[in-house]
């Protein structure tokens, strides 16, 4: 029905916009794109394409803002454990691949990295504390660091090459990295 929220025709425009975008952000970085290039290739009228989003900074934060908030759906805030929740953030990464490996290859702009770190990092820093037990908070922090740019590049990896591979057995990679200490 026109004229009601989020009804077929609409959901279904939204979608074709944000599909084309992926496709485009794989070729072009974000500071590069038209409103009018995304409406040609979604086949829709520059009007359409306002009528949901003021340019295309504000798609990829609606979209990056849709996957966060996907991801923070799933993951039950009260579990603890890492590994209880890794393997969901994986399956949703997956399942929202394109969006997923343009978000996490823009990791220093991203919305939703920064809100995943901010709420594993203490839990994180945690267990770095038990793993490396005579470090300083600072030398702490710069171990987050290293583990943080490395799984998020093992992440894309995967997303990009690997896709096959189960997300619970990369959780395990993961969790076995993090858990190894190198003598």
């Amino acid at each position: 029905m026109v004229g009601i929220p989020n009804n077929r025709r609409t959901l279904y425009t939204k979608k074709v916009i944000r599909e084309e975008f992926l496709q485009i952000l794989q070729t072009k970085e974000l500071a590069r794109i038209t409103v009018k290039e995304i409406c040609e290739a979604a086949d829709i009228n520059r009007g359409t394409f306002y009528k949901y989003y003021t340019d295309p900074y504000d798609l990829f934060q609606k979209i990056e803002s849709d996957l966060l908030e996907d991801i923070m759906g799933n993951i039950k805030i009260q579990e603890k454990e890492l590994d209880s929740w890794l393997v969901n953030i994986l399956i949703i990464l997956s399942e929202n691949k394109d969006a997923s490996n343009i978000i996490l290859s823009s990791k220093s702009e991203s919305r939703l990295i920064s809100s995943m770190l901010s709420r594993v990092k203490p839990e994180a820093l945690e267990n770095f504390a038990l793993i490396f037990e005579d470090s300083s908070p600072d030398k702490l922090d710069l171990y987050f660091t290293y583990f943080v740019d490395g799984t998020i590049g093992l992440i894309e990896n995967w997303l990009k090459n690997y896709s096959y591979i189960e997300p619970k057995e990369i959780a395990s990679m993961i969790l076995t990295i993090l858990s190894t200490k190198i003598k």
